[in-house]
Formats: C-alpha cells, sequence, structure tokens
C-alpha cells in the first residue's frame, strides 16, 4: 500500500508537475497568440503606413506631375506669345515694306501717266500750231488772191468746156 500510496503520490506529483507543465505551456501559448495578434497587428500597422506613405507618394508624384504640366504649358503659351509677337511684328514690317513699294509703284505710275499727258498735249498743241499756220498760210494775203486766181482759172475753164 506504500507502494501504491507511493505511486498515487508520485502519480499525483506527476500530474500536479504535468498540470503545471501544462498551465506553463497554455501560458506560454497564450502568449505566444497574444504576440501573435501584436504581430499581426502591427504588420497591419506597418502595412497600412506602408499603403498611406505609397498613396502619399503617388498624390506628391501626381501633384509634381500636375506642376510639371503647368510649368510645361506655361512655357509653350510664352514661347507661342512670342512667336506670335514676333510673326505681328514681321507682318506689320511686311505691310510697311509693301506700303512703301505700293507707294512707290503708285508714285512711278503717276510720273508715268503725267508724262504721257504731257506728251500727248504736245503733240496736241504742236499739231494745233501746225494746223493754225497752216490755216494762217492759206488765209494770209497772197494765198487769199493766189486761191482766187485759181478759182477763176479753175471756174473759166470749167465754163469753157461746157461752153458757158
Amino acid at each position: 500500500m506504500r507502494e501504491v500510496a507511493r505511486s498515487s503520490d508520485v502519480v499525483e506529483v506527476r500530474e500536479q508537475a504535468f498540470a503545471k507543465e501544462l498551465e506553463k505551456t497554455q501560458k506560454e501559448l497564450e502568449k505566444t497568440q497574444e504576440e501573435r495578434k501584436k504581430y499581426e497587428m502591427l504588420r497591419k500597422h506597418l502595412q497600412e503606413e506602408a499603403d498611406q506613405a505609397r498613396l502619399k507618394r503617388l498624390q506628391e508624384e501626381q501633384l509634381r506631375q500636375k506642376q510639371l504640366e503647368e510649368e510645361a504649358r506655361r512655357q509653350l503659351a510664352l514661347k507661342d506669345a512670342a512667336l506670335r509677337e514676333d510673326q505681328e511684328r514681321k507682318l506689320a514690317q511686311l505691310e510697311g515694306n509693301l506700303k512703301g513699294v505700293y507707294e512707290q509703284k503708285q508714285q512711278e505710275l503717276h510720273f508715268e501717266a503725267e508724262n504721257t499727258i504731257q506728251g500727248l498735249l504736245s503733240h496736241g498743241i504742236q499739231q494745233v500750231t501746225e494746223a493754225q499756220q497752216a490755216l494762217d498760210h492759206i488765209v494770209s494775203p497772197s494765198m487769199i488772191g493766189g486761191v482766187r486766181q485759181l478759182g477763176g482759172l479753175s471756174m473759166r475753164a470749167c465754163y469753157g468746156r461746157f461752153g458757158l
């Protein structure tokens, strides 16, 4: 009995040791599970922070891209304005040159027309002068007498032919 009692004590001690060991293992298991939960929470938290950091980087990149696009648009608008201004300046210069050429051509045509008119007037005056001289010559006293004599001779010749 003693052996049984001892054996029972040994079993009881072993059961108590086993129970303590089991309790200790369960506590370690609970502690490990809590640490696992903490680890999972920490991992999730770190993942969320990483996602937020990635999102923030993306937003910053988008903002930077938008700023670059705006700067490019601004530069393009400045270049466009400068090009337009240069073209307008060249157009104004070309218009000025064309006006000068047009005025010069107009002046040349005007001079040519004046010269033509003066030439025609001069020729007309010369012809009128020549006609006047011819008339003056025709109506001069010596010419009138000669024409009368010729006319009289012609008339007598005409009368003579017809027997008058």
